[in-house]
């Protein structure tokens, strides 16, 4: 298990996607999902749900304005379509399963929670949970789990995963 870290708005997706191709490029399997934002001037203004181990893209949630305390309306069939994405059944033949992001929606037994206790109990896939840095050590807490801690500003992080996604397969 590896919390990827980084602050907010740091890059986080994006280089989970990087490592998801590198890790596809050495012919081994991804599952799970990521959440890019949507952007409208310069403000993130949504995200989107895409299946690694498809290529299925679906709009995730819009921002409203005023809602709190998250500003993100979520569509309720993409929550559901990312919960089937992190299904053990389709996750248990992967080299790598990544979950972007785990945040207050997880803390609070929201979002992928429901998903997250199934997904440690596989032991052979590398998983790769995406974390803003201030949460690391409460996510670690909350489920319980002893992770190894990967920051994206690092040098060598993209090198030192691949490294141990390789090693795992």
């Amino acid at each position: 298990m590896i919390l990827l870290t980084g602050d907010r708005h740091s890059g986080k997706t994006g280089f989970i996607l990087k490592l998801a191709e590198q890790t596809r490029r050495h012919g081994r399997g991804v599952a799970g999902i990521a959440c890019p934002g949507l952007w409208k001037n310069k403000m993130r203004n949504g995200f989107e749900l895409l299946e690694l181990d498809t290529g299925r893209r679906h709009l995730l949630s819009m921002r409203v304005p005023g809602l709190r305390p998250i500003p993100y309306m979520f569509d309720a069939l993409s929550m559901e379509k990312g919960k089937r994405a992190l299904s053990v059944r389709r996750c248990a033949a992967a080299d790598l399963i990544i979950v972007d992001e785990v945040g207050p929606l997880e803390l609070g037994g929201g979002g992928w929670a429901p998903c997250l206790q199934s997904l440690l109990q596989l032991t052979a896939p590398v998983q790769v949970w995406v974390v803003r840095w201030p949460l690391a050590q409460q996510v670690q807490i909350h489920f319980n789990i002893k992770a190894e801690f990967a920051d994206i500003s690092q040098e060598n992080c993209m090198s030192g995963l691949l490294e141990k996604i390789l090693q795992k397969t």
